[in-house]
């Protein structure tokens, strides 16, 4: 903000013709004085000018010690004294901002901003009755406005003066008869907060005989009769104002943007009630104020949506079933619609009807996250599942396209979408992608145990060892008494070949928790091969078989183990199946060939 040239001149006039006089000074909380005025060669016009360009820029600690001077000089000249006190009200003084603002009003008795000014600090101060004081005589004077009312009586109700705040509030009415509606909504407001929720229907139905189209009191209404327990009180209230604002028809479209077209009954009352009682966990009541609207034909696509949503959530599958077979047939565009039947069915088991239902959901909506990462977990699923359940060759071929476009659309703060993006990439072997999702995922508390451990897992695999362990080690402080993070970060070192006497601690608190688990088994058989130990490493890994005798990773350590103990025969049975059991290929084919030439198989 640039000072205007002609205004400076002006000003600097007023300074430097006004005696110096004694004025207060800022201090710290300790009060001491903040800073007397800076030994600069500034006279006191040029202090203003500096100190002005300062606190508009923001800097107020600069700014300050400029304004100061400069009030000394002029405490008389509006301007500097308004924006001295501004400025020490901004940095915390309000003591010193009072004296100046008392000063003003002082010197103009009459002015109502003086006045309004120093009320709102008297409110900082937490001198309430002395605002009041201010605030009263504000309201009785001409030129007063509904803010100075309106903080009136919020300090009233603060105080629990609930008839004063009222009185003023009505006062109110007539100064400001434009702003009539908002100040019915202040007075409800009053009434709530001071523990008087059954007057305030009363109120919010003066104001709707005075403003029968408001729709914020009737809204209002609704909400009061709700707090209060009157149920049918507030569906008669809503439906009236259906019968006086008109119901649209809900338009059919089969248009890609089914979504945001011919929602019409989206402006219901009724549907706004309902989706109060959705809000405040009383779902009953919503469901049925829905479906006596769709019986009646008036719900549009969103309200359909999100009925036919709640039916199934709500277990009434049977009726949600109905419900969205009449709308996919009423808005076949909408991609809302098919990812419902999606999830139907999923839930019904049958995965390759959910992926086409889905895929056709991104087809007709593809900017709508939720349905692009429903196909994403889809085709995981499937392709986990494998047989029957996977999905047709077009899809799999589609599938790094759609996580890309849903690595994009998802936001961070979707912490569930961020884990399937997790486990997406690391299906795309793009471990350091999956890292990062997975450490986004790690934000929600019920997701981070898991995904951390996923983060840490996918860093590895990335060659980012450094953030792994790290991670892992997060991990361990946040939860020192487990055993399965201790086992993974015993394991991490064993497998790097670090801190080997840590790994062996780590791992052993682990079995102490647990002696018969297979992976923590394994884990201490890892640990004894990296120290050279191998007969120790073998009868840990042979208990691990025993245990998880189909898992490719302990057979596979334990055909390394054989290898060196020189039995190469039965090493190689073992990296034979370790491999058929899906262990890695590439690196089993290798270890093979170590212990039985080429031509193995």
């Amino acid at each position: 903000m640039k000072f205007h040239p002609v205004a400076s001149c002006l000003l600097l006039a007023c300074i430097l013709s006004t005696p110096v006089a004694a004025v207060p000074v800022a201090r710290d909380s300790a009060g001491s004085i903040l800073q007397e005025p800076p030994a600069i060669p500034y006279g006191p016009g040029s202090s203003w000018i500096v100190g002005h360009e300062l606190y508009a820029a923001g800097d107020l600690d600069e700014a300050l010690p400029f304004l100061h001077m400069a009030y000394r000089h002029a405490p008389d000249v509006v301007p500097v004294a308004r924006e001295f006190a501004a400025a020490l009200q901004a940095r915390g003084y309000f003591e010193d901002a009072l004296e100046v603002m008392d000063d003003l009003v002082a010197a103009h008795p009459d002015s109502l901003a003086f006045r309004y000014d120093r009320a709102r600090l008297l409110v900082q101060l937490g001198r309430s009755d002395d605002a009041l004081r201010d605030l009263a005589w504000l309201r009785g004077r001409r030129g007063v406005t509904d803010d100075m009312v309106s903080l009136e009586a919020s300090l009233l109700s603060a105080q629990g003066r609930v008839d004063d705040a009222m009185a003023v509030l009505r006062e109110g009415l007539d100064l400001f008869p434009d702003r009539a509606p908002a100040i019915y909504l202040g007075m409800a407001t009053v009434l709530e907060r001071n523990d008087r929720v059954q007057d305030a229907p009363a109120v919010l139905r003066e104001g709707l005989a005075r403003f029968p189209g408001d729709k914020g009191l009737t809204l209002a209404l609704m909400e009061a009769l709700v707090r209060s327990g009157r149920h049918e009180e507030a569906l008669a209230a809503a439906a009236r104002a259906d019968s006086l604002f008109g119901l649209p028809a809900p338009a059919v479209t089969d248009s890609l943007e089914a979504e945001d077209a011919g929602t019409g009954a989206e402006e219901s009352f009724r549907i706004e009630l309902a989706d109060l009682y959705f809000r405040n966990g009383d779902s009953s009541r919503g469901l049925v104020i829905l479906e006596a609207m769709d019986r009646a034909g008036e719900l549009a696509l969103q309200p359909s949506l999100y009925l036919a949503r709640s039916l199934l959530h709500t277990g009434d599958k049977e009726n949600g079933r109905k419900l969205l077979d009449r709308i996919l047939h009423r808005w076949p565009g909408s991609g809302r619609a098919w990812f419902l039947a999606g999830r139907l069915a999923e839930d019904g088991g049958d995965l390759p009807g959910a992926l086409e239902n889905y895929d056709r959901a991104v087809a007709l909506a593809p900017r709508d996250p939720e349905l692009r990462l429903a196909l994403v977990r889809g085709l995981l699923l499937a392709m986990d599942e494998g047989g029957d359940m996977a999905p047709p060759d077009s899809l799999l071929e589609s599938f790094p396209r759609h996580v890309k476009a849903a690595s994009a659309m998802v936001p961070p703060a979707d912490h569930m979408g961020q884990m399937v993006l997790g486990y997406a990439f690391r299906r795309l072997d793009d471990s350091e992608r999956a890292g990062s999702h997975f450490l986004l995922a790690a934000e929600d508390s019920s997701l981070r145990f898991n995904a951390l451990i996923q983060a840490s897992l996918s860093l590895d695999r990335a060659g980012d060892v450094r953030r792994a362990r790290q991670t892992l080690e997060t991990l361990r402080r946040e939860n020192p008494d487990n055993a399965e993070i201790a086992n993974s970060l015993g394991y991490f070192l064993a497998e790097k070949n670090l801190e080997l006497d840590e790994a062996e601690r780590l791992v052993a608190q682990a079995l102490e928790t647990d002696p018969g688990n297979g992976a923590y088994l394994d884990s201490m058989g890892w640990v004894r091969y990296r120290q050279g130990r191998l007969a120790e490493a073998f009868d840990y890994l042979i208990r691990a078989v025993n245990v998880l005798p189909d898992d490719p990773v302990i057979l596979e350590h334990l055909g390394i183990v054989l290898r060196d103990q020189g039995q190469a025969a039965e090493a190689a049975d073992m990296f034979r199946r370790a491999k058929g059991l899906g262990g890695d290929a590439i690196r089993l084919e290798e270890l093979l060939r170590e212990v039985t030439g080429p031509g193995h198989e």
